[in-house]
């Protein structure tokens, strides 16, 4: 079968539109501008599927699209939200997250907390992080160590306190 922009979108659309959905409700919008945003991010893979050839990895892409979209969300709400970071799952059926490891998170500088979020809850590679964020794939490996290690002293305090 020949590629073509439109099978490429349905197929990115049926296998990531959920977790997109996903990704930009953890990453603090609200479940209306959520689905917004990644509509507004396929309507510009559509555009740029159209205007260029094929991207090397359509997932990394098309996280890179919603990431966008949900930064132009913010600076148009005015604020960066509080809680950008929310670990639990917009789908009912998984149980809701450890909320003391919430509060760590949200103690996390945000390049941090994005990088957790994506490749941890998002499942994401190294490499696809470093796309999404436009982040050379070895400082990606930093952040993320260094959030993991200051994540892991942030909860041995909160459990050495309570």
């Amino acid at each position: 079968m020949t590629w073509t922009p439109e099978l490429e979108l349905e197929r990115a659309v049926r296998d990531h539109a959920t977790e997109l959905v996903s990704y930009a409700l953890r990453a603090g919008l609200d479940a209306d501008s959520a689905r917004d945003a990644v509509q507004a991010a396929l309507l510009d893979a559509w555009h740029g599927l159209l205007n260029r050839s094929r991207p090397n990895n359509l997932r990394a892409w098309i996280y890179r699209l919603v990431h966008n979209r949900i930064v132009s969300q913010r600076r148009h709400d005015g604020a960066l939200r509080k809680a950008l970071l929310r670990c639990q799952t917009p789908e009912p059926t998984e149980p809701p997250a450890d909320l003391e490891l919430l509060e760590a998170l949200r103690g996390l500088p945000d390049r941090q907390r994005q990088i957790l979020l994506l490749r941890y809850c998002q499942g994401l590679e190294h490499g696809e992080v470093a796309e999404v964020l436009d982040l050379p794939e070895s400082t990606v490996k930093v952040y993320a160590s260094r959030a993991l290690a200051d994540l892991r002293e942030r909860l041995a305090i909160s459990r050495n306190a309570s």
